[in-house]
């Protein structure tokens, strides 16, 4: 928390950012760096640095021909995505860490712990208990107003990324450690922020990346009450998001959430 170098002694304090051209089999790296120093700098750095690389892009809003020119991903969902991976990360780990990675159309962000017991990453997307893997760094962050102790900070991160028309975001409890993707909001030729309708936002909250389901079994959750050809729509309108893969013809067809 304190000390100016605790890398000398603990290397796994080091933060490592790194932003990628496309995907992470490209060899083109647009930024590659390591962060060393006391806790709380260490966070307003990465922040600062993740700032100053997301993109800028416009939205006409709804009606207008006023154009509006804002972040492709929300700052306080990163922020509380970060502050999350700081908090809750497995510090004994010594080849642990925390891992930025910046891609054209997500963040991921990786920190070596796991979820405590009796959470899961589906709980995180709704109201949960606050469980503190490290109370004293969680007092210190709560200090300097950096987080709070009500464990709505993943809820936060849901609601941001819904207000800005971004596909929900995904947590992995994996025994390597956690991994938070956060979404960039998606945007229409036009230039037109994406928004979902209700149905389509339950469904993808509900979601874990490989989990796959039928037209039919979307229907009868989700869209009750709706005609199969509206139902349909819901999720051909989500899949040229590439926000789900279709997979067979007819009436084997079914999605899955990549």
């Amino acid at each position: 928390l304190f000390s100016k170098r605790p890398t000398l002694r603990l290397p796994q304090c080091r933060v490592q950012l790194a932003q990628f051209a496309g995907e992470k089999a490209d060899n083109l790296y647009k930024d590659n760096r390591s962060f060393e120093g006391p806790l709380a700098r260490i966070y307003s750095e990465v922040l600062n640095a993740i700032r100053s690389a997301i993109p800028i892009q416009s939205v006409f809003m709804a009606g207008e021909d006023r154009r509006v020119d804002q972040p492709a991903y929300d700052i306080r969902a990163l922020g509380e995505g970060l502050v999350n991976a700081f908090v809750h990360r497995d510090y004994s780990a010594h080849s642990g860490g925390i891992r930025i990675q910046m891609f054209e159309n997500r963040i991921e962000i990786w920190n070596s712990g796991r979820l405590p017991d009796g959470l899961s990453p589906t709980d995180l997307r709704r109201d949960h208990a606050s469980i503190l893997v490290n109370p004293d760094i969680a007092n210190v962050f709560a200090a300097q107003d950096l987080m709070e102790r009500l464990g709505r900070g993943t809820e936060k991160i849901v609601s941001a990324s819904n207000a800005l028309g971004a596909r929900p975001p995904v947590w992995r409890d994996e025994p390597s450690g956690v991994t938070l993707t956060i979404f960039r909001a998606m945007q229409t030729e036009t230039g037109v922020t994406v928004e979902l309708n209700a149905r389509q936002n339950r469904l993808l909250l509900d979601l874990q990346p490989g989990d796959s389901f039928t037209p039919k079994e979307y229907q009868e959750s989700y869209a009750a009450g709706l005609t199969p050809r509206q139902a349909r729509r819901d999720l051909e309108e989500l899949e040229a998001l590439k926000w789900l893969v279709r997979e067979g013809a007819t009436r084997s067809t079914k999605y899955r959430l990549p």
